[in-house]
């Protein structure tokens, strides 16, 4: 289990893919559940009671840490799937600053940066590493995750799974995204009306 927090060594695709799919899945979950509570929060047009702030301050807190300790076990999973390419990990940490900059610019680069993630994830999927040891260490297949996602229909499945989930996952952020503007617009239209 603590190669999952390393970013030192190899990760081939089979392992890539299956870790890949349990950390969207639950990270999806966490994130659709983060928002769900703060848009019904904002949404509500009474006084929320304290305790109910509470706890779901409390949950959010639990699903920040989870998400943490996923996006970490994330980041060091992509970077040993580049160390299986014999390219260095520091390249996925530039693409996530030009996917974070994309993202903040536009709805519309936002959904370019949503794209072009999912587009990564495919070529880090579908390219096979380099055969043997190279400059990151050993072999390829060295990983902790069950041997069967070797076997082409599993890792099919798996790869499916994983683009569904984050396709989901980029419409609902998107969708939340939007919603987001459209309540900013709307206070915005309502601040010189309350002026008067």
């Amino acid at each position: 289990m603590k190669h999952l927090f390393s970013h030192k060594g190899c990760a081939n695709r089979a392992e890539f893919v299956f870790w890949l799919t349990i950390f969207n899945t639950f990270s999806g979950l966490f994130f659709i559940a983060q928002m769900e509570m703060s848009q019904r929060i904002a949404s509500s047009q009474t006084t929320v009671p304290l305790g109910n702030l509470l706890a779901v301050g409390l949950v959010s807190i639990a699903l920040s840490l989870v998400g943490i300790v996923i996006g970490w076990c994330s980041l060091t999973l992509y970077a040993r799937r580049l160390h299986d390419l014999n390219l260095r990990g520091w390249w996925y940490l530039g693409f996530l600053a030009v996917l974070v900059v994309l993202s903040l610019l536009s709805p519309i680069t936002m959904r370019l940066a949503h794209i072009f993630g999912v587009l990564f994830f495919l070529c880090l999927a579908l390219v096979p590493g380099k055969n043997g040891e190279n400059r990151f260490g050993s072999k390829t297949g060295a990983g902790f995750y069950p041997r069967v996602v070797n076997q082409k229909p599993v890792f099919i499945a798996c790869l499916v799974f994983a683009l569904v989930v984050m396709i989901a996952q980029s419409l609902y952020s998107v969708k939340f995204a939007d919603a987001q503007v459209q309540q900013q617009s709307l206070i915005f239209q309502e601040a010189p009306n309350a002026v008067k």
